[in-house]
């Protein structure tokens, strides 16, 4: 189980930026991901056309980010500050700027949006973390259909004919998308064992479902049980919260595809302003599209 929602965490909804986005992009481009820190995606991608780095690809991340260390270096300049909510519902407020150019298998976005956020310690105490400096947001996707193939270790963007066959070989199911200035967030709705339907944030920046913890009543799951660990702690503000960890029979399934349910689950329960969360645990088991333009996404077995 995580020690870490660090990503999750800091998925934040903002207003408009003024930068213009200008992206221009070559298809059925390829780029590899690796796990960082156990559970999240790590990325190659070059900034100002120059500079390789790797960045986690998030999709509840809400805006990309660039670290500060970075941002110095490129001397960038404030151009706003923004508020939103972290998933425990506290208002955060973060500089905002403007990079140059940012290019991920071969889709480059220009002139594009980017929160200054200090890397330093933020990210899990792992070696292949040490050189993470940024994540990468759905923004990046909104008109450019992709896939995440979890045993090839791939990403794929996808042509219109590559798009369509997945469409037709796979299960579609449909998200809504919350757009707030530059920031993207999705959700898909979710059927729980009792048949109770609920809408979870699509975070990749997470590992195991969470819940909100209205639902353990509702599952039977009890806080003081033997099989149920409680984790209290601060977040990096000094806020504190508990978590709840357990395991429960199931199934969940999306509940536009009831077939695709998944038994014998590790969830974690935590007060949070969403029913839930639906990370990469659930996800690796398929080959993922995400095709935002057409408000779905597409699970391949």
């Amino acid at each position: 189980m995580k020690n870490f929602i660090c990503i999750t965490v800091l998925a934040v909804f903002l207003q408009s930026c003024a930068a213009k986005e200008v992206m221009t992009d070559n298809t059925n481009n390829i780029a590899p991901f690796k796990y960082a820190g156990r559970y999240m995606i790590k990325i190659p991608v070059t900034l100002n056309k120059l500079d390789k780095t790797f960045f986690i690809f998030d999709t509840g991340i809400g805006v990309n980010i660039l670290s500060k260390k970075l941002c110095d270096q490129y001397g960038c300049k404030i151009t706003s500050h923004h508020s939103g909510k972290r998933m425990s519902g506290q208002q955060l407020e973060i500089p905002m700027s403007t990079l140059s150019s940012l290019t991920f298998a071969g889709k480059e976005m220009k002139d594009i949006p980017v929160a200054i956020w200090e890397m330093n310690g933020f990210l899990p105490n792992y070696d292949d973390c040490k050189d993470i400096e940024g994540f990468l947001s759905l923004g990046f996707f909104r008109d450019k259909a992709f896939t995440m193939d979890y045993k090839k270790g791939e990403f794929i963007l996808e042509t219109p004919e590559g798009l369509n066959a997945r469409a037709k070989s796979g299960h579609v199911i449909p998200i809504t998308i919350n757009e707030d200035g530059p920031a993207i967030t999705i959700f898909m709705p979710l059927t729980l064992p009792d048949g109770t339907k609920i809408k979870v944030e699509i975070d990749l920046g997470g590992d195991i479902l969470t819940l909100n913890e209205k639902y353990m009543d509702l599952l039977k799951v009890d806080r003081k049980a033997k099989n149920v660990r409680a984790e209290k702690q601060n977040d990096e503000t000094g806020h504190p919260y508990v978590r709840y960890y357990t395991d429960i029979a199931g199934p969940i399934a999306p509940t536009a595809a009831p077939m695709l349910k998944q038994s014998n689950l590790s969830l974690m329960f935590q007060k949070i302003i969403y029913d839930g969360l639906i990370a990469n645990d659930y996800m690796k088991h398929f080959t993922v599209t995400y095709d935002l333009a057409n408000s779905r996404i597409i699970l391949n077995n």
